[in-house]
């Protein structure tokens, strides 16, 4: 079957212009393109495996005979790797893109065509979490739009390079300046021959971040530009979403649909929310599934959805089911000891946490937060391994959630073991003022507490708030728990002076949260 198949592909390749049309965004059966595409792989036939290493050996020959890429080639290779990253093969786009860099001899001459490659490819190390490689290909763009004025050439999307950039800071280090700083810059550069989807990209991204920075007006803001743009593009029903139009059968609407939902549940409305990832997980369907065939789609977009519906729900009973179902995609994508499976059970432990924490059945809670224990030595275990020594927010994450499950299983030692890495890694990251460097110390500071070593857990807490106050005010949430928690160990130590410094410290963001 697979050598008729690679003639099969053979074939195309050589009418290049036929299969340019068949991936062209403009195309209305472009959408179907994925459903066969994702029907092979569920079969057995990993097409896109098949597509992209005869593109890159084709690529290589070029490159052994010194011969020049020809435009239809470099455009087929446009056209292929963003179909690959829109139906979220990421590791094919991968492989594409980087035999279409390998032909670039001279970075200070930089066509239009080949800093697009550039970027596409920043975009696919960010999703993979190749961090090192992103971090390389992150200082070439920057150095290319420094050196040679890109921002003034409209010929390049400086606005995607900045967008990449930033994306790239927001993946690694979570609240990180340089991940606002890019992010404004790639907003600040939209002009009305910007590509429609890099609009949206931006408007995204641009949500994301101004909710990690607690600033829900402007992520209104940007998510309603993000969907203006799309109903546009994608010609929306702006009263009747589903069904939805052949137009909109893309991955990037089920993508800006999940990030909507994403920005309800931020704004606490839980059920709108709900409503459009059940809304997001139907069109993926559309896209991906086989009607016929009628056998489970193995798409990573299907499985972030699953995992996201669970992470956002109240119901223990629905979040585990969508749970499963996003772990056996993820499961059946890629091979044990996989990035990808690590952060999916990553992903799971933390919910289950959240459940475990609320249940009343003692023996029940310890079995869960024992399970939660397993599924996060295995992840901490695969990080450390596929990261090797590049430390990001995820590795940071997995630390500090053993040592929250140590904390309630009472195993002190191991908690601050586990939360101290933690610390380690906030501060190599994006020390000592950054916002998941307050939050370790603050988590730090309630083992020490529950230790009764007093003196060490008011440490913890005193350096958390000035780092709270500086970045969210001081009506900022997680400062009145801080306070309380000072409260209690100045009793306990009899200092009654710091029990009403605090007490007033409590009342007076309070009084402001009142004229708020």
């Amino acid at each position: 079957m697979e050598s008729m198949n690679c003639s099969l592909l053979n074939s195309i390749f050589n009418e290049l212009k036929g299969f340019e049309v068949s991936l062209d965004p403009k195309n209305e059966r472009r959408h179907l393109l994925f459903k066969y595409f994702q029907g092979l792989m569920d079969a057995g036939f990993n097409v896109c495996s098949v597509l992209s290493s005869y593109f890159s050996t084709e690529i290589h020959l070029l490159k052994m005979n010194g011969s020049e890429a020809s435009e239809n080639v470099l455009k087929l290779a446009l056209l292929l790797s963003d179909f690959f990253i829109d139906g979220h093969w990421f590791e094919h786009s991968k492989r594409v893109l980087e035999s279409c860099v390998s032909l670039i001899e001279d970075e200070e001459k930089i066509s239009p065509i080949f800093f697009t490659f550039y970027v596409k490819l920043l975009h696919v190390y960010n999703a993979l979490r190749d961090f090192k490689n992103s971090e390389q290909l992150v200082g070439k763009l920057r150095s290319i739009i420094d050196t040679q004025s890109l921002t003034q050439n409209q010929a390049y999307d400086a606005s995607a390079a900045c967008l990449r950039i930033s994306e790239y800071s927001y993946f690694r280090f979570a609240i990180n300046k340089d991940a606002r700083i890019w992010c404004n810059e790639a907003f600040n550069l939209l002009t009305n021959t910007t590509p429609v989807l890099t609009r949206i990209d931006v408007f995204r991204h641009s949500m994301k971040l101004s909710l990690l920075w607690m600033e829900k007006e402007r992520a209104k803001n940007f998510i309603e530009m993000a969907i203006k743009e799309a109903k546009q593009e994608f010609k929306i029903n702006k009263k009747q979403i589903l069904p939805i139009s052949r137009a909109a059968l893309h991955p990037k609407v089920v993508e800006l649909f999940v990030d909507y939902g994403y920005y309800l549940f931020k704004d606490n409305q839980i059920d709108q929310s709900l409503e459009f990832y059940q809304k997001s997980l139907k069109i993926a369907e559309q896209i991906f599934e086989d009607v016929v065939a009628k056998q489970r789609v193995n798409n990573l977009l299907l499985a972030n959805i699953y995992i996201e519906m669970a992470d956002i729900s109240f119901n223990e009973s629905f979040a585990n089911e969508q749970l499963e179902n996003g772990l056996k995609i993820v499961a059946k994508i890629f091979p044990e000891n996989h990035l990808e499976l690590a952060l999916a059970k990553q992903a799971k432990a933390e919910i289950v946490f959240r459940f475990a924490k609320e249940n009343p059945d003692k023996k029940v809670k310890i079995q869960m937060l024992k399970n939660c224990e397993s599924l996060l030595l295995y992840s901490l275990n695969v990080l450390r391994s596929e990261y090797s020594g590049c430390m990001n927010i995820d590795l940071a994450n997995c630390y500090s959630l053993l040592g929250s499950i140590y904390h309630k299983l009472l195993h002190y030692d191991k908690a601050e073991q586990m939360l101290s890495e933690a610390l380690n890694v906030c501060l190599e990251l994006n020390g000592w003022n950054s916002d998941s460097f307050a939050i370790h110390s603050s988590n730090l500071g309630d083992v020490y507490k529950d230790m009764m070593r007093l003196e060490e857990a008011e440490h913890m807490y005193l350096r958390s708030i000035p780092i709270f106050i500086q970045l969210y005010g001081e009506t900022y949430e997680e400062l009145e728990y801080v306070y309380r928690k000072l409260i209690f160990i100045y009793r306990q130590l009899n200092n009654k002076e710091k029990v009403n410094e605090f007490e007033l410290r409590l009342k007076k963001r309070e009084d402001l949260l009142k004229n708020v």
